[in-house]
C-alpha cells in the first residue's frame, strides 16, 4: 500500500516539474548547490519545504522524489520514468520484507 502511494506521488511530482499547464500552486521548487562542482549537483533534486508544511502535496513530493537514485530523477520522458520509478519502489519493498 504505501509503494502505490508513493507511486502515485512520483506521478504527480513528474507532472508537476514537467508539464506546463500543472497548477501554479502545487509548483516544486528546485534545490540548487550553488557555487560548488559536486557530481550530484547534476541530479535533479527538490527542495523540502519546513516543519510547518508536513502534510503538503510538495513536502510529500520532495521526500519521495529525493530517495529516488539519480538516472530515474534525471529521466525527463513520463513513461521511462514511471517503469524506473516502479520497479525501484518494488525492488525497496522487497528489500524490506527480506529484512
Amino acid at each position: 500500500v504505501r509503494e502505490r502511494r508513493e507511486f502515485s506521488i512520483l506521478k504527480l511530482t513528474h507532472k508537476a516539474l514537467y508539464n506546463e499547464t500543472w497548477p501554479a500552486f502545487l509548483r516544486l521548487e528546485l534545490h540548487s548547490v550553488d557555487g560548488y562542482n559536486l557530481r550530484s549537483s547534476s541530479a535533479i533534486q527538490l527542495s523540502v519545504p519546513g516543519p510547518k508544511e508536513v502534510d503538503t502535496f510538495q513536502h510529500m513530493a520532495a521526500n519521495t522524489f529525493n530517495i529516488l537514485p539519480e538516472c530515474i530523477r534525471n529521466t525527463k520522458l513520463y513513461a521511462p520514468f514511471l517503469k524506473a520509478a516502479k520497479e525501484f519502489l518494488l525492488h525497496k519493498a522487497k528489500s524490506l520484507l527480506n529484512k
